[in-house]
């Protein structure tokens, strides 16, 4: 029998794939710390962006807050009613808890010509001026200053605003009361919801989600209401309106909640062809005008929304007026049938 004398191979490739194997595993380790490292300052400066945008929050709702008690009186907090009858404590007080259900009494209608619409989360009066050309006189609401909203207008937390009407109270400062309307829209905050949110851009992060609280008020309320929002938003069986169905260059998409039956209009998009310059990161022609940017004019903006009085910030804010000219008809046409 011959021997080989040459050493076992197979035994130092044995050796071999195990200081690799362990090398590896080394280096594996080395890499996980590191990449763990990476995470936690990355988790850290996430929760730091987060605590700063949490004070900036505190802070803008204190100041919110100490405008409201100028306006209303003392206890009044972020989304809590006033209570102008209570005496002043130290600190200030708090409402009594808002009762489920208020009865309506049967609104006197007979010195008003037209129905009186509740404009919340108002914005610079878009929604307004179409319920006002189906219709209505609108009073519109908003916590923050609207010097364009073109109808009478009171600066108040519009959640505030709502709750005092169901425990019954007068809204401050203007003498309102639930029973001077005849239906309520309320548009609250839609950045939660926004295109740039879903697409994970950071839009609207730290924005507040109102819809729930809003549809739980309007609905003690005992009024024809309407909510509305953007495409995503969480609405029980809303409709969906596009500027294509009215002849508008937008198309801007919005959904429509209602406790009334309302019909929507299909979208029309087949007459919007290419026309309008591109986005600034693309070459090929819009088929629509895109709204809320500088390098377009104004007017150009203004004339596919349908707004002539709006500044850029605001339209960016706003929905065409035709959209609730179209819904407005439909709630005239629901309290005529009920009157």
């Amino acid at each position: 029998m011959t021997i080989d004398p040459r050493p076992d191979f197979d035994a130092e490739w044995r050796a071999e794939l195990e200081d690799r194997a362990a090398e590896r595993v080394d280096r594996d380790w080395l890499h996980a710390l590191e990449r763990t490292d990476r995470e936690r300052a990355w988790a850290d400066a996430a929760r730091e962006r987060e605590l700063l945008a949490d004070r900036a929050e505190f802070a803008r709702r204190e100041a919110e807050r100490d405008e409201l008690d100028a306006r209303y009186g003392h206890g009044h907090d972020y989304g809590q009613p006033a209570c102008p009858t209570s005496p002043p404590v130290s600190g200030g007080v708090r409402c009594p808890a808002v009762p489920d259900r208020i009865p309506v009494e049967p609104r006197d209608t007979t010195n008003r010509s037209r129905p009186r619409l509740l404009d919340l989360f108002c914005g610079a009066g878009g929604a307004a001026v179409g319920y006002h050309r189906a219709g209505f006189d609108v009073v519109g609401v908003d916590i923050n200053p609207q010097p364009h909203y073109p109808y009478e207008f009171m600066r108040a937390d519009a959640i505030g605003v709502m709750r005092e009407f169901i425990m019954g109270l007068v809204a401050q400062p203007i003498a309102w009361d639930i029973n001077d309307f005849d239906a309520v829209h309320a548009s609250p905050p839609c950045q939660s919801f926004s295109a740039y949110r879903r697409k994970g851009q950071g839009v609207g992060e730290h924005y507040p989600n109102l819809i729930a609280s809003t549809r739980s008020l309007l609905q003690r309320l005992e009024l024809p209401y309407v909510i509305e929002n953007v495409v995503g938003a969480l609405f029980n069986n809303p409709i969906r309106l596009c500027g294509s169905s009215f002849g508008l260059n937008v198309r801007r998409h919005r959904l429509f909640e209602s406790n009334i039956s309302l019909y929507d209009l299909p979208c029309y998009h087949e007459w919007q062809t290419p026309r309008f310059p591109p986005a600034t990161n693309r070459t090929n022609l819009r088929s629509t005008v895109e709204v809320g940017v500088r390098r377009i004019p104004l007017a150009i903006q203004q004339d596919a929304m349908g707004i002539d009085w709006m500044t850029l910030t605001e339209l960016s804010q706003a929905i065409p007026p035709a959209y609730t000219k179209h819904i407005g008809a439909q709630l005239i046409a629901h309290l005529t049938v009920s009157a």
